[in-house]
């Protein structure tokens, strides 16, 4: 009799075992996948977007649409004068952020050279108007710094800008992305982009500069290219601070990509210490986060 008592006690325990170890699998859900896979994902995505426009209407209906449009029987030189004054104010506002600067500047197209370091033989960086000590027909400039977005996904980065007397400047940004996962373990890739730039407004205490190249990321698996546009400034207020401001767009791979960063900074001699903000979103992959660094110029 005691011996069936016990079986009749213990015996559901292994179910009750499982229906527990169940219902914890249901609370935890799906591991989340890391940043950077769906980085990967983004960027190797394969899927094509389809554009038919069929069903849609044909070129011909949409030419015998405009044709039974009453507004297109009659050339109306008012439409046609506020069209042309649009027009041209949408394309003022487009370039604006290229005739504005040399318009700041007083920029009209004359060389300008180096110091040897910002703030080391005048109120800038530049010399364009009268030389102070030796003047330099190339500068460079290199920076390594560090960036966390305080979610387990961290950047080290370095950074090469060679500038030349006529304006033509050479740029390349390499970085190393790590995340912490679940389990102890960790992913990395690197990202990078090269781009060939004109300084196209310059002072003695700002440059803008804009240009062309290409993103790269790579990993153990593979290696992605993609068409970047980069536009950016430094500004040199006064002595020792630095002002700096880079923006690139353009694509990855099969994704789009988009990267932000301003740092405010302080030399002493060719080294500049700095601070600032990066923003950086490739489709679903976000990276948000300060970065601080060092900086030397020469």
């Amino acid at each position: 009799m005691d011996e069936l008592l016990e079986r009749r006690r213990f015996g559901h325990r292994p179910v009750v075992v499982l229906v527990i170890v169940a219902l914890m699998l249901a609370t935890l859900g799906p591991v989340r996948a890391g940043e950077l896979e769906v980085l990967r994902e983004d960027v190797r995505s394969d899927a094509e977007r389809d554009f038919d426009l069929e069903g849609k209407g044909s070129s011909d209906n949409c030419r015998r649409v405009q044709n039974d449009d009453p507004w297109n029987k009659e050339e109306n030189p008012w439409d046609e004068f506020l069209g042309s004054a649009m027009t041209s104010l949408g394309g003022m506002i487009v370039l604006s952020p290229f005739w504005f600067p040399r318009a700041v500047t007083n920029d009209n197209g004359e060389e300008g050279y180096f110091a040897s370091y910002p703030y080391r033989n005048g109120p800038g960086y530049m010399m364009i108007d009268e030389w102070i000590g030796e003047p330099y027909t190339w500068s460079a400039r290199v920076r390594s710094d560090y960036a966390e977005n305080f979610d387990g996904l961290s950047r080290v980065g370095g950074h090469l800008l060679v500038s030349s007397a006529s304006r033509w400047e050479l740029d390349t940004e390499m970085n190393y992305l790590q995340e912490r996962l679940p389990g102890h373990t960790r992913d990395h890739l690197w990202l990078g982009d090269c781009n060939v730039q004109y300084r196209f407004a310059q002072s003695e205490r700002v440059q803008f500069r804009a240009g062309l190249g290409f993103n790269w990321l790579d990993d153990p698996a593979n290696t992605d290219f993609g068409f970047n546009f980069t536009y950016g400034f430094d500004v040199f207020p006064r002595k020792p601070f630095v002002l700096s401001t880079e923006l690139d767009w353009g694509t990855l791979g099969s994704a789009e990509a988009f990267h932000f960063r301003t740092t405010a900074g302080a030399l002493v001699g060719g080294f500049e210490t700095y601070v600032g903000y990066e923003y950086r979103d490739i489709d679903r992959f976000h990276f948000n986060g300060l970065v601080a660094g060092v900086r030397v110029w020469f």
